[in-house]
């Protein structure tokens, strides 16, 4: 759950990065559209409460499976507008968190996610970093570990704009 509302909030915008080896299945192509939600409590991502609802959303997941029917990664793209709001003050920014990135599993049942573009993530109390929400633009990989734990691996890009400090 605590990646499925990572991804809604932004981390789940991935794209076709490579193509599928001539061995494996036809890709799979299906709509994600982003899901609504609220930051706070055990989920809080900044010191107030945060809703999330998109303006936009059409985004879609590609997944690739070999022949076997096993997944080799998964990518996709398309449009992600974010309305972020302290509901606390009413005060909300608008931010494109389109993307696109690329998400592939470990061995260990760990996934890491490549990530260019707009991506608007949020760190939960256990990740690395904690209880941010960041605005990045660039390249970054992501891990996140078998537990939920999401952690920064690399980025290389314009600072990340911090999001909690924008809506406070």
């Amino acid at each position: 759950m605590k990646l499925f509302s990572r991804m809604v909030v932004g981390v789940a915008v991935m794209t076709l990065a490579f193509a599928a080896a001539a061995s494996a299945d036809p890709p799979v192509k299906e709509p994600t559209p982003p899901v609504p939600g609220t930051f706070e409590g055990a989920t809080a991502v900044c010191s107030f409460p945060v809703f999330a609802d998109y303006l936009a959303g059409t985004s879609f997941s590609i997944t690739h499976l070999d022949k076997a029917g096993d997944l080799r990664w998964i990518g996709g793209a398309g449009r992600i507008v974010a309305r972020v709001t302290n509901t606390t003050t009413g005060k909300s920014v608008v931010v494109n968190a389109s993307g696109p990135g690329k998400i592939t599993s470990n061995s260990d049942g760990s996934i890491n996610i490549a990530a260019e573009g707009p991506w608007l993530l949020a760190y939960f109390p256990t990740d690395r970093p904690s209880q941010r929400l960041l605005l990045y633009r660039g390249h970054l990989v992501l891990n996140v570990a078998t537990d939920g734990t999401l952690s920064l691996v690399s980025y290389v890009g314009a600072p990340p704009r911090d999001v909690c400090a924008m809506l406070a």
